[in-house]
C-alpha cells in the first residue's frame, strides 16, 4: 500500500477540483456515518493492533549536528518500529533531501520546519522548530484533533423548527422558530444539489415537517434562534476583507450554505442566521404555508417540543470535510462547539481555551495555546512546527482511535481538496499520492503539514512554514513546500 495505507494508483482515484472532496471509497468504510479507516502496509504494524509504547526522547538535528527541541510532551508512537531490514532512517539522508529545497529564497528569510519518524516518534529533522510561526490554516489540524477528542466522531448536530403560540385549525398565532445548533453545512435544496460527501443536513426537510405539523399559516415572523454562540462574530484581528471576499461568513451558530449568497460562489451573507430564516420562509411559501415577510432574531423558550428535526454528518465527517476544503466557517463552528461542551463560552476566546485544553489531555500541552480562532485567519495565531508535528502524531496513535479522521480528512497531493491541483509537475511531482497535509495560505505565509511516504516505504511526519515570504502571493511559496514534501517522498532515507 502507500501513504499510511491509503494512496491508491492515481488513475483509480474520482479527483474533484476545487472545495468539493470526494472520499477514497475503496480505502475508507463508513460505520455510524463516519469514517473509519484501516491502515496497513505490508511489513509495517497494523495501526490500532498494538498497543503503544512510551516515546523515545526527542532530539533533533539540522544539518548534522544534534540540537535540542523544547518537547512539551513526547509524540506518541505507532505502536513497534518497522522490521530491523527495513533499515534505520538516517538524520542526514532526510537533512540531505530537504535543505536544498528549504534554502530557496523564494521562501524569505524565515523557515520552520521539523521531520519526524512516524512509526518511532524520532525526530529526524528540526529547523527552527521551536519558532512561534504563522500556522495560517494548518491551525485546523488542531481544531480537527480537539473537536474529535471532546465532541466525539459519532456526534451530531441538530438543527430544529419550534412553534411558538397557539395552533388552531392549522393556524399558528405566534412566530416558528429556527434554532441552530452550529451545523455550517446544512444546506438548501441547491446546496444540497451541489455536496457529494458528507451529505448535509436539508433546510428542505424542516419546511415539509412544519407542513405535516398541520400548520398552513403562521401569523407572527419566522425566527432565528443562533444563540447558540456568542459575539463577536469576526475573529480577533480578522481582515474586513474577509467576508466581501468571501473566505468567511460571520459566524453563528445558524447559517445555510456555509453562508453563502449562492451555492458554489465565493460571495457572503453579512447576517447569515437572518437568511437561513428568509430561506425557511420561502421553503414554507413553496408549500403552500402563509407566512409574512419579517424573520426576526428570538430565543427559543424552554421545554417546547420541536415539530421538525435535522442531523449534520457525524463530527468525523465534518471534520474530513474542513480539513479536506479548508473550510473556515466549518473550523470556528467546531471549535466554538469544544468551547460549549466544555462548559466555556461559545465565543473565539472560549474556543481558543477548549482547544488548547483538549490538546493538554491528549499529551501536548502548550501546543494550542497560542491559537486565537479555529480556522488560522487571524494573525495572532501561534504554533511551533514542533507543536503541529506533535499534534499530527496523535492520528498515528493506537491508543486514539476517536482521532482517525485526521489523517482521513487530509487532502492527497495531485488528487483532492487542496492539493487537487498540486503534485502535477516537477520537482513537486514525486509527491503525487504520497503526500497527505493540510495547507495554509495568508499574506507573506505559505505552510504545509502532514503525513509522507517514503521511496523506501517510511511513514514520516512533516511540517513546514514560511512566514516572511517576499511575495505577498503565497503561491511561490506553497510550490517551493511542495518539492521540499515530495523530496521527502523520493528519499531513500533508510540505510
Amino acid at each position: 500500500m502507500g501513504l499510511i495505507g491509503l494512496r491508491l494508483a492515481r488513475p483509480a482515484l474520482a479527483r474533484s477540483r476545487g472545495s468539493t472532496w470526494v472520499p477514497f471509497a475503496v480505502a475508507a468504510a463508513v460505520v455510524a456515518g463516519g469514517v473509519a479507516v484501516e491502515l496497513r502496509r505490508t511489513g509495517a504494524p497494523r495501526l490500532g493492533a498494538v498497543a503503544s509504547s512510551p516515546a523515545p526522547t526527542l532530539t533533533a538535528t539540522h544539518g548534522g549536528s544534534a540540537a535540542a527541541v523544547p518537547t512539551p510532551s513526547p509524540l506518541p508512537r505507532l505502536g513497534q518500529a518497522l522490521d530491523a531490514a527495513a533499515g534505520v532512517l538516517t538524520q542526514g539522508a532526510v537533512a540531505a533531501a530537504v535543505n536544498p529545497t528549504l534554502a530557496d529564497s523564494r521562501l524569505g528569510p524565515r523557515v520552520s520546519a521539523v521531520v519526524v519518524d512516524g512509526p518511532t516518534g524520532t525526530v529526524l529533522y528540526s529547523r527552527n522548530a521551536s519558532l512561534a510561526v504563522l500556522p495560517a490554516s494548518t491551525a485546523k489540524v488542531m481544531t480537527a484533533v480537539a473537536a474529535l477528542h471532546v465532541l466525539g466522531p459519532e456526534r451530531q448536530l441538530e438543527t430544529t423548527v419550534v412553534p411558538v403560540g397557539t395552533l388552531v385549525s392549522g393556524r399558528l398565532d405566534g412566530r416558528l422558530l429556527l434554532v441552530g445548533a452550529g451545523d455550517a453545512t446544512l444546506a438548501s435544496p441547491a446546496g444540497a444539489k451541489r455536496s457529494r460527501y458528507p451529505r448535509p443536513a436539508r433546510l428542505e426537510v424542516l419546511a415539509d415537517a412544519v407542513r405535516t405539523a398541520g400548520i398552513t399559516s403562521i401569523t407572527g415572523a419566522v425566527a432565528v434562534d443562533s444563540g447558540a454562540f456568542g459575539p463577536p462574530r469576526s475573529g480577533p484581528a480578522w481582515k474586513p476583507t474577509y467576508f466581501t471576499e468571501g473566505s468567511v461568513a460571520p459566524v453563528t451558530a445558524l447559517m445555510v450554505d456555509g453562508g453563502r449568497i449562492t451555492p458554489g460562489k465565493s460571495d457572503r451573507h453579512s447576517e447569515p442566521d437572518l437568511a437561513a430564516g428568509r430561506a425557511l420562509r420561502d421553503l414554507l411559501r413553496q408549500r403552500g404555508i402563509t407566512v409574512p415577510d419579517l424573520v426576526v432574531r428570538a430565543t427559543a423558550p424552554v421545554g417546547v417540543a420541536p415539530i421538525g428535526r435535522v442531523s449534520s454528518p457525524p463530527v468525523a465527517a465534518l471534520v474530513e470535510r474542513m480539513l479536506a476544503a479548508s473550510d473556515n466557517n466549518l473550523a470556528e463552528s467546531l471549535g466554538h462547539l469544544v468551547a460549549r461542551e466544555r462548559g466555556l463560552p461559545a465565543t473565539f476566546a472560549g474556543a481558543a481555551q477548549g482547544v488548547a485544553a483538549a490538546l493538554s489531555e491528549l499529551g501536548a500541552p502548550g501546543d494550542g495555546s497560542g491559537l486565537v480562532d479555529g480556522s488560522g485567519l487571524s494573525p495572532r495565531n501561534r504554533v511551533t512546527t514542533a507543536g503541529l508535528a506533535r499534534v499530527l502524531a496523535l492520528g498515528l496513535s493506537a491508543e486514539q482511535p476517536r482521532l482517525r479522521a485526521l489523517i482521513s480528512g487530509l487532502p492527497v497531493g495531485g488528487f483532492d481538496g487542496t492539493l487537487s491541483e498540486r503534485y502535477d509537475e516537477a520537482p513537486a511531482a514525486a509527491g503525487a499520492g504520497r503526500v497527505r497535509a493540510k495547507t495554509g495560505s495568508l499574506d507573506n505565509v505559505s505552510t504545509l503539514a502532514g503525513f509522507v511516504e517514503t521511496a523506501d516505504g517510511r511513514q514520516l511526519v512533516f511540517a513546514f512554514s514560511a512566514d516572511r515570504l517576499p511575495s505577498r502571493a503565497a503561491t511561490t511559496g506553497a510550490e517551493v513546500l511542495d518539492a521540499a514534501a515530495a523530496a521527502l517522498a523520493s528519499c531513500g532515507c533508510s540505510q
